[in-house]
């Protein structure tokens, strides 16, 4: 009897987790971040095509964003704080400093374009990523211009990079573990004071496959 008390409690809990997941659509007339801040773990957030002049910062974990049609949602910026979320076929342009800001564990970002990084703190990147077991698939970044920036912004040697990591353990520590497939990093080998690269990292990567 105790038992089937046992399992009929774990039956209704597992359908009561269930039912807190929900789907929620949104339009270009809304805020991307306010369904965010709304969101509960396990929801999916479904973004209708269309331009949202907005950065999203994403602290919480196991959410999916997702454009309903690949590559017709455009965005400033994508914070990933949290761990174990996806985000899936969005644009990213005129954000300051990366396109994408990955940090924690475990995150999906795929089908995703990433372009015109605006400089900042002098770095240009199409991804600045920490922590671990980060997947990244079907990602183009491309045309992150960095000309006369040695005027405009002051500083003596900025870079721009596909992908940068360095040691913050605040962060989640050097990205390790990480996961790249169908990447095109489309960088210029010249131009005013600077040096493109693929993957930049400061504090050592380990297992980047």
């Amino acid at each position: 009897m105790g038992a089937k008390i046992i399992f009929a409690t774990l039956i209704f809990l597992a359908s009561h987790t269930l039912a807190l997941a929900k789907t929620t659509t949104v339009t270009p007339n809304q805020l991307i971040q306010n369904i965010v801040n709304e969101a509960n773990s396990g929801d999916i957030i479904q973004v209708t095509s269309g331009i949202y002049p907005e950065s999203i910062r994403l602290s919480k974990n196991n959410l999916t964003i997702r454009c309903e049609q690949s590559r017709q949602c455009t965005v400033r910026r994508f914070e990933v704080y949290g761990s174990n979320n996806t985000v899936e076929g969005f644009k990213i342009t005129d954000g300051e400093i990366s396109g994408l800001d990955i940090r924690q564990s475990n995150n999906v970002l795929k089908d995703i374009d990433i372009y015109d990084i605006l400089y900042s703190s002098g770095d240009a990147n199409g991804i600045i990523l920490f922590g671990s077991g980060h997947i990244f698939e079907n990602i183009y970044i491309h045309d992150i211009d960095q000309y006369d920036v040695d005027t405009k912004y002051g500083y003596s040697e900025p870079h721009q990079d596909c992908f940068q990591t360095w040691d913050v353990p605040a962060r989640g520590g050097v990205a390790s573990n990480i996961t790249i497939k169908n990447i095109l990093c489309d960088m210029p080998a010249s131009g005013d004071s600077f040096t493109s690269k693929a993957i930049q990292v400061e504090g050592g990567a380990h297992d980047w496959n």
